[in-house]
């Protein structure tokens, strides 16, 4: 059985009771964990039941294909349902699952809910195609939430806090969040912990709870050296390292934002656009605080010193790698070449 996205959160709250295994895969790894332990929750009240759960790895099931059948089949001892959750699957334990499926002890209700866990798999992959193809069996897609969905999970999360948004807020938050389900429901708890039953979030909290510190230190540094400002480059610079920031994070970084301001002259350039819509064309979007230090950035650099300055972060990056320079002097030496270029371009 293919279970489609829309009808996911449905089935997932109340699975068919015919099917007795389901695969949860995609390129999502937190909404995978998430959309599993939902499954698991449907079965045990107490996921930590030593008697009534079971985690297998894939290499142990290649390496005793029969351990599959005889840890679904187990009866929990003072009885109950039990679940069987196989992590890491691959189409390598096909086989493994077809033998499973075709088990006349699937039969009975009582059987174990087993559950495979697995990464992307592609439409060819067998394992994906063996669920979606028995009716005894469900596959379930996890892809990344798309505007909506980030809208429906921040939604979701304020409501069941009692926490209330000021208008415009939710929108800022769902720029904020990324691809991974996971990592976006830690952020959205650290959120509505700080805001507390039935309080009330605006931008300045946003800003204040979603994304690390990390993160921080590095826009902080790579816009101080487009914007052409020495000393706040300096600050930003010293707060990295302080923080434990890569010195190839940080010309990766600035290689991004080198690229998006490209990206932004190039679409302005070619269709009449304004810099404004140019940059709403941009994903992700520019969080709305470094909005008009980006305009002002599109509008200052030019082609070709975009090209110069991605040249001279990428040489950076490669002597990092290949000598035994200090990565930190390179680093530092290539983001103050850049804020020289910025303070050029702003005097001409």
């Amino acid at each position: 059985m293919k279970v489609t996205p829309r009808q996911a959160d449905s089935f997932i709250r109340k699975p068919s009771p015919e099917v007795r295994a389901i695969l949860v895969y995609g390129p999502d790894n937190g909404l995978v964990h998430e959309r599993v332990a939902a499954l698991v929750a449907t079965v045990l009240d107490d996921p930590a039941d030593v008697f009534r759960y079971s985690e297998l790895s894939a290499a142990s099931v290649r390496s005793d294909p029969a351990t599959l059948i005889d840890d679904a089949l187990a009866q929990a001892f003072g009885g109950g349902r039990r679940v069987v959750v196989i992590g890491d699957a691959g189409d390598a334990l096909t086989d493994m699952f077809r033998s499973l499926l075709d088990h006349p002890g699937l039969a009975d209700p009582g059987v174990a809910l087993v559950l495979a866990r697995a990464g992307d798999l592609g439409g060819r992959s067998s394992l994906r195609r063996l669920f979606e193809g028995a009716d005894n069996a469900a596959a379930i897609a996890c892809y990344a939430d798309d505007a909506p969905g980030l809208h429906r999970l921040v939604g979701a999360m304020l409501a069941e806090n009692a926490v209330t948004a000021k208008p415009g807020v939710v929108d800022v938050i769902v720029d904020q969040l990324g691809p991974d389900r996971q990592l976006n429901r830690r952020e959205l708890e650290k959120l509505v912990l700080f805001a507390g039953n039935d309080g009330v979030i605006d931008v300045d909290d946003v800003a204040a709870c979603i994304g690390d510190s990390a993160e921080a230190a590095l826009d902080d540094t790579i816009m101080a050296a487009l914007d052409g400002d020495y000393r706040a480059l300096e600050r930003a610079l010293e707060r990295a390292w302080s923080e434990g920031t890569s010195p190839v994070a940080l010309l990766r970084a600035g290689q991004r934002h080198l690229q998006r301001l490209h990206l932004v002259g190039a679409l302005a350039g070619q269709s009449g656009r304004s810099i404004d819509d140019a940059m709403k064309a941009l994903r992700p979007p520019v969080f709305w605080k470094a909005a008009a230090r980006f305009r002002s950035q599109a509008n200052r650099w030019q082609t070709g010193n975009l090209a110069r300055a991605l040249m001279r972060l990428t040489e950076a990056e490669s002597l990092v790698k290949t000598t035994g320079i200090p990565d930190r002097s390179v680093c530092a030496r290539a983001l103050l070449a850049i804020t020289q270029m910025a303070r050029t371009s702003k005097r001409a």
